[in-house]
């Protein structure tokens, strides 16, 4: 499979994004080849899989959406944007035919990569919705009347940090996070329930403490309500904030991070029969000795976990039904993983933004990104090399 960038020209100011009508100059490059100006995205080659700068909003008022080889910026989950960051490609550093270059490369890698080691094609909107086809990722089975307390669970993909005051309007956002790879093995590696053996109606103690729940061996759900919250994590934790809907239940992943901080009532309990399980894609992920050190890699792992999470739907399920239990406890895995490095960066007096799906995003104040850079790769996160390259005054 043939992979290229087409990089359009876009204006900055995001209400000009949202007016588009058009699409006229752009950049194309395919990988291995020197990038070209085109006039028009019909110029671009119809055999060649293109990943674009263009968000979802820019596909549906022009239909691209129906054009199968053009995929939006966040076909790799990663936005567009946010990989030219990482690798120092942020077009104040480098030309945008560098950029193009450089960025073909690195799709048809992961493309490659995909195709060698776990048989993936790109035929879906989105890259980790064809590997979760080729994991043969499970349609939820979910009772009915249980799903509710589950799908919410997935679809609080980021914590949005709530503040008691106003961040000054001269702050600038970074994105940091972990090792992708290691991420990967650590969300992975948590034991997740089936759909099926989940049981309610469970007596509830006669005690103030949640102590009693040490004793379940099996995943639990626990509806509850949050009390004497530490001062020093309130901020950081921001129970539910950036959810769709409010948050009363919480997994037991959830819950064995959470209650260091506060004290939890618990209200009622969902209990799994059966023991929870590591899925399968744990031990398939890169293993090679320098693996970890592999961009590549890096967003391949990123995709193979999130494909977990993603909406799964029967040819013939007339249901809403799209979530399974395993995903909703890889999403706490993920974001208790996450509030750990939040809570570290906060200690030592960062700005938090958001956390969740394997990132931060920090508010750092005016002067303040060295400062933050040293924070960061301290606590043993990656800033954007693009960040590195700002705080040195670099230029093209």
């Amino acid at each position: 499979m043939i992979c290229g960038v087409a990089i359009f020209d876009l204006p900055e100011s995001t209400t000009q994004k949202k007016d588009i009508k058009s699409l006229d100059s752009l950049w194309a490059c395919v990988a291995g080849e020197n990038a070209k100006r085109l006039k028009s995205l019909h110029d671009l080659r119809t055999d060649v899989i293109w990943l674009t700068n263009l968000d979802s909003n820019i596909f549906k008022t022009l239909k691209l959406f129906s054009m199968p080889n053009l995929k939006s910026e966040t076909w790799l989950r990663t936005k567009f944007a946010q990989i030219q960051q990482e690798l120092g490609l942020d077009e104040n550093h480098v030309t945008p035919k560098v950029v193009a270059e450089q960025m073909a490369m690195i799709v048809q890698s992961v493309v490659n990569y995909s195709n060698k080691h776990y048989g993936v094609f790109p035929h879906s909107q989105t890259l980790n919705a064809d590997f979760a086809k080729v994991f043969n990722a499970p349609v939820s089975n979910l009772p009915d009347a249980l799903y509710a307390h589950f799908s919410p669970l997935v679809q609080h993909t980021l914590v949005a940090v709530v503040s008691s005051f106003a961040r000054s309007n001269t702050n600038s956002s970074m994105t940091v996070k972990p090792n992708r790879l290691r991420h990967a093995r650590e969300v992975l590696s948590t034991k997740v329930p089936l759909d099926i053996g989940w049981e309610s109606g469970v007596r509830i103690p006669n005690t103030k403490t949640d102590s009693w729940l040490e004793t379940i061996d099996t995943p639990f759900l626990v509806r509850f309500s949050l009390n004497n919250i530490n001062p020093d994590i309130a901020e950081i934790l921001s129970w539910g904030a950036g959810s769709q809907v409010p948050r009363e239940w919480m997994t037991d992943v959830e819950w064995r991070v959470i209650r260091e901080f506060c004290d939890i009532q618990v209200k009622d309990i969902l209990i799994n029969r059966n023991p929870g399980v590591i899925l399968k894609q744990h031990s398939m992920l890169p293993a090679g000795t320098y693996d970890e050190l592999s961009y590549t890699c890096g967003l391949v792992s990123e995709l193979m976990w999130t494909s977990l999470t993603t909406k799964v739907r029967a040819g013939n399920d007339a249901s809403n039904k799209h979530y399974t239990a395993a995903a909703a406890w890889l999403r706490s895995a993920d974001r208790m993983a996450m509030f750990r490095h939040a809570q570290r960066l906060s200690a030592d007096g960062c700005n938090i933004s958001m956390y969740g799906t394997g990132m931060i995003i920090l508010s750092h104040p005016e002067g303040g990104l060295s400062h933050y850079l040293k924070i960061a790769v301290n606590n043993g996160l990656m800033p954007p090399t693009a960040k590195f390259q700002e705080n040195k005054g670099g230029s093209r």
